[in-house]
């Protein structure tokens, strides 16, 4: 199909939405509206930035109910569609749950699980050449109120060697649930081979390294 337009690539998302929460006495009623912000905006055809101020996630749509009887924690994916955008690129080593050195879900919740207001939040997404490219940074109220806000970013890259093989790195800074700058730094890499008979040998590797402020110091795994 030739001859279309694809317009700007710009796409403008705003909201509003009212809050009225009441207490025990008719004199403590709070009514506040809050209007919040999404702009996703596309440099090239293969780069995108995304803009959130304010973000209201209330129109995501809710987890599926499930019973845990295992003494580990369930792994809910993330529903959110400014953090869904693009989320494959900030995948590491073929993790899937646990050792995973990002994931968006954690955002925005305290250490108790409770939701903490995302205040405002940028992302780079997208390919340069043969560079795979992403970069999130996320302002989000702390967990402790007199603290003011929290601060998280993760920057990952990746360099496609051929199409069976890649190299990368990531970086984090924060923690979402403790209001600590908890540092992180990982490399990876994966590689596979056709065989003649159709088969395939695949190899992977990766390492990363975490830093604690104020904790028992630094972790290392591979």
């Amino acid at each position: 199909i030739n001859g279309l337009d694809t317009g700007i690539g710009l796409e403008v998302k705003p909201s509003l939405s009212l809050k009225n929460q009441a207490f025990t006495t008719q004199d403590n009623e709070v009514k506040a509206f809050q209007p919040s912000l999404d702009i996703f905006y596309k440099i090239t055809p293969s780069l995108t930035t995304a803009l959130t101020l304010n973000t209201d996630f209330s129109g995501t749509d809710v987890d599926q109910q499930q019973v845990n009887l295992s003494r580990f924690s369930l792994f809910l994916s993330e529903k959110r569609d400014f953090f869904l955008q693009d989320a494959g690129i900030f995948e590491f080593g073929g993790l899937s749950s646990n050792g995973r050195p990002f994931f968006s879900r954690k955002i925005g919740l305290s250490s108790t699980g409770t939701a903490l207001d995302i205040d405002a939040g940028i992302k780079l997404t997208g390919k340069i050449d043969k560079f795979n490219l992403g970069l999130l940074a996320v302002q989000q109220d702390a967990e402790n109120l007199n603290d003011g806000s929290s601060y998280v970013s993760v920057l990952r890259t990746r360099y496609n060697i051929n199409e069976n093989g890649y190299i990368g790195g990531i970086i984090t800074s924060g923690n979402p649930e403790i209001d600590q700058p908890d540092k992180l730094f990982g490399v990876d890499m994966r590689q596979s081979f056709s065989l003649s008979d159709g088969n395939k040998i695949e190899g992977s590797f990766w390492w990363q390294k975490v830093d604690n402020h104020n904790g028992p110091g630094t972790n290392n795994n591979a």
